[in-house]
């Protein structure tokens, strides 16, 4: 996987934009600094393998990528119908639009959309690869879809995180020893 020109190093290379079609995106509780780029999946990229998810980002299919992130995140559903997880952990996602993939200005590496921006939002925003980054969180409000983004997929995307937020805190609180 090549995520710089050839013939560029690392230390010195501005990441190239590899797509005709871009967006650039600012998620709500980030700063100016943690911009990156949503790009258009297009044919040439058919080689670029998502580091997260490990497939070709062309052939990602998000909807498949959150049925199986809500499948893996919580065994113990609540069964009240009207709760959101509940709603959420039934739906199959169909009609949900593939994101593209999503290339990080600072350093220049790409990932697949969805898995990117489930990753930076129940953690902090970091690249995933170097690191680099900040430690400003993303804030997960439904109300505020940001430009260029579905508002189905960012819904999909607050709801999933906040779970996952909420039983990594559960678990960290099982886990503190009792003073």
């Amino acid at each position: 996987m090549r995520m710089f020109p050839q013939n560029a190093t690392t230390e010195s290379a501005t990441p190239t934009i590899m797509s005709s079609t871009s967006a650039h995106i600012l998620l709500p509780g980030l700063k100016t600094t943690d911009v990156f780029l949503l790009l258009e999946t297009t044919e040439d990229q058919v080689d670029t393998e998502c580091p997260l998810t490990m497939e070709p980002i062309h052939s990602q299919n998000d909807a498949q990528f959150f049925a199986e992130c809500v499948k893996n995140t919580d065994k113990n559903k609540s069964q009240d119908p009207d709760d959101a997880w509940t709603q959420l952990s039934q739906d199959d996602f169909s009609g949900l639009p593939n994101m593209g993939s999503i290339q990080l200005l600072k350093c220049g590496h790409k990932f697949g959309g969805a898995a990117f921006m489930y990753e930076i939002m129940i953690k902090k925003f970091k690249c995933p690869i170097c690191r680099g980054g900040s430690v400003n969180v993303v804030t997960m409000d439904i109300a505020q879809t940001p430009p260029n983004v579905h508002n189905r997929t960012w819904d999909v995307l607050c709801r999933l995180a906040a779970r996952v937020r909420e039983n990594d805190l559960s678990q960290r609180i099982k886990q503190e020893p009792l003073q």
